[in-house]
């Protein structure tokens, strides 16, 4: 019978094909400005973040939820291309809560509000008939949790107007105060030496009443 080759020594063996290097990865999620200018059915959301000067906000390091009206919420607010690049800032901003909410997050919360980034503004929270998430009574979210470097996006049917006229953001303005020279001078009082002085009024001992003159018994008129 033919002979079996001796085993190959594991020096002199072929060796194994090794395992494909990972390419490396791009960078990490995108920033919340960047997923809405990167998605066509928030164009308009994106035009609008960039002509108020919010884009740089949401595309800067933070933990933000936006509530993100898509096209046709925009469309059906034609009054909205009437307002001030101020006041479309107030109306983007009352979408923009300071933390990240997930689509569970709120429905825990609710009935309850969330605060915005609009101060003593907050959107209210509560549920449907259905169990659904509804905001300020009547928006809903239709794409839930998408999420970003700097937060988190949920995607909503209709712009979200505020119980009050879009806000227009103000400048603080602080209290005036005084400076360290200054003090406050207050009005003049009379000190407990000086007393009102009363209009003088005669005494009773100096009412005299003077009669008239009357001729005495030895003076008569003697005619002429």
């Amino acid at each position: 019978p033919p002979k079996t080759p001796p085993p190959t020594p594991a020096a002199t063996r072929p060796p194994k094909t090794p395992a494909p290097t990972p390419s490396p990865t791009t960078a990490g999620p995108q920033s919340i400005a960047q997923i809405v200018c990167s998605t066509t059915d928030y164009s308009t959301l994106c035009n609008y973040l960039k002509s108020a000067g919010l884009y740089e906000i949401l595309d800067s390091s933070g933990t933000y939820t936006l509530f993100a009206p898509n096209n046709d919420a925009f469309d059906e607010l034609a009054s909205v291309a009437d307002l001030t690049n101020d006041q479309i800032m107030g109306l983007l901003m009352y979408h923009v809560a300071p933390k990240i909410l997930t689509y569970n997050d709120l429905m825990t919360i609710a009935p309850s509000n969330v605060e915005t980034m609009v101060p003593l503004l907050p959107i209210a929270v509560t549920t449907g008939a259905d169990g659904e998430v509804l905001l300020n009574g009547k928006v809903t979210i239709v794409t839930p949790d998408i999420d970003a470097s700097n937060g988190i996006i949920q995607g909503v049917n209709h712009v979200i107007i505020p119980p009050i006229d879009p806000p227009t953001p103000a400048p603080f303005t602080p209290e005036p105060t005084l400076k360290p020279t200054e003090t406050i001078t207050p009005e003049p009082t009379l000190k407990p030496t000086e007393v009102n002085t009363p209009e003088q009024t005669l005494k009773p001992t100096e009412v005299k009443n003077t009669p008239e003159p009357t001729l005495k018994p030895t003076e008569v008129n003697t005619p002429e």
